[in-house]
């Protein structure tokens, strides 16, 4: 067992990713306090996807990825397919590893998941 497995988390992180990626649709984008201290520094977006309670912290390189891919509000997004693969990015002068989301083109409206609630036509 890895150590990473033995405890709980809210949220992904690059670990969780399987080695080729994975596609989901997002089902919503709220701000959490992702580290539970009330701090203003941790509100942060976090991305959901269909079927899943757990969800991704957005850094901004996913953020603006995201709106650049389906425009300036998050509801535009919701719905739409991504791909989230394992990465690397420099921080504080090293590599790490970092979730990677890239937007897939919009989904045809005919073949969109519906959001729960909704029927499709």
């Amino acid at each position: 067992m890895q150590w990473d497995q033995l405890y709980k988390k809210g949220y992904y992180n690059s670990s969780d990713i399987p080695p080729g990626g994975l596609h989901g649709v997002i089902s919503k984008i709220e701000v959490e306090d992702v580290n539970g201290k009330g701090l203003p520094g941790d509100l942060k977006p976090v991305l959901y996807l269909h079927g899943d309670e757990k969800g991704f912290v957005l850094n901004r390189t996913n953020g603006l990825q995201i709106c650049e891919a389906y425009g300036p509000l998050t509801e535009n997004a919701i719905g739409q397919e991504i791909k989230i693969t394992q990465g690397r990015v420099m921080f504080q002068g090293r590599l790490v590893p970092c979730v990677q989301i890239t937007p897939l083109p919009p989904l045809d409206p005919d073949k969109t998941v519906p959001m729960p609630g909704q029927r499709q036509v």
